[in-house]
Parts: C-alpha cells; structure tokens; sequence
C-alpha cells in the first residue's frame, strides 16, 4: 500500500475520490444495478462502506462501534 503521508494533498484527495468510484460501481454491479434496495449481504467487506444504505442505518452503525 502507499504511504498516505509522502503524497501531497491532491493526490490523496484523488485517491479516495478514485477508491469511493470503485465501491460504488461494485455495489451497483453486485445489487444488479438496484439503488432503491438496501444490501443484505452483511458478510461483505464493502458493507459497512455502502453507498446507497439507508443514512439513518449508516448513522446507527457509527454510534454503535464508537
């Protein structure tokens, strides 16, 4: 993996704009292109990353492992 703090600002702020790209198309991939319809597979590594959960679902989940 890189190291984070050798790059500069803008290269990082690209780097996970780039990564946020990549969850999303493989969530949008692995629903079948379904938005509207929250994930089930809670297994996944991606799930607590996805992008279209319910924000009061996400929220919940921040209180909880904080």
């Amino acid at each position: 993996m890189r190291n984070l703090k050798s790059l500069p600002k803008n290269a990082v702020i690209k780097l996970h704009r780039e990564t946020e790209e990549i969850i999303k198309r493989k969530c949008y991939d692995c629903m079948c292109g379904q938005k509207k319809l929250d994930c089930q597979l809670t297994a996944c590594p991606l799930y607590s990353l996805r992008p279209w959960a319910n924000k009061k679902d996400k929220k919940n989940k921040h209180i909880s492992q904080g």
